[in-house]
């Protein structure tokens, strides 16, 4: 908000809202908020929650300018059949949101385990077939969730990872 008025909210990105069209879940809640290329000033922030009952511990992150996507690593070139095929996940500006891991292997969507202490995305493979396979993966930022057609790039806060890997 602007300095000293709960009425003077600092924009849309101000809200709690995923206000990127090209994203999943368009318009959906986030625990996100922003200010897009804001004017010179003071501002306020509050923490609130919708009742006592879900109020609690929670973390508070402060970025400027991010504009990198998050780095995506395969760990599991070759991996067990029923066995997870493991990706590392890490972001130093807004964070990975979780709500936007996606994968795809051979073109089929694939059910993701996401493992926050350990920064690990555990992609479930219980029927591929033993061979070489291709991975199609995908993640944001939080500042993604805030992107817009007025920023300069249209997704420059996500990372596509395409790669091969092996069920043995």
């Amino acid at each position: 908000m602007r300095s000293g008025s709960e009425d003077r909210l600092a924009g849309y990105t101000a809200l709690p809202l995923r206000l990127n069209p090209y994203q999943p879940g368009y318009f959906g809640l986030i625990p996100a908020v922003g200010v897009f290329r804001p004017a010179p000033g003071a501002y306020d922030l509050v923490f609130d929650t919708t009742s006592r009952r879900v109020a609690g511990r929670f973390a508070f992150r402060f970025w400027i300018n991010d504009t990198s996507s998050p780095s995506a690593r395969l760990l599991t070139r070759s991996v067990a059949r029923g066995k997870l095929l493991l990706v590392r996940v890490s972001d130093r500006g807004s964070g990975v949101d979780p709500s936007t891991l996606l994968a795809l292997v051979d073109g089929s969507y694939r059910r993701v385990v996401w493992d926050k202490a350990h920064s690990l995305v555990g992609i479930r493979i219980p029927t591929v077939a033993p061979g070489s396979h291709k991975l199609v993966f995908t993640v944001s930022d939080y500042q993604e969730a805030k992107n817009n057609e007025n920023a300069s790039a249209t997704r420059p806060n996500t990372r596509t990872l395409t790669t091969s890997f092996a069920v043995r």
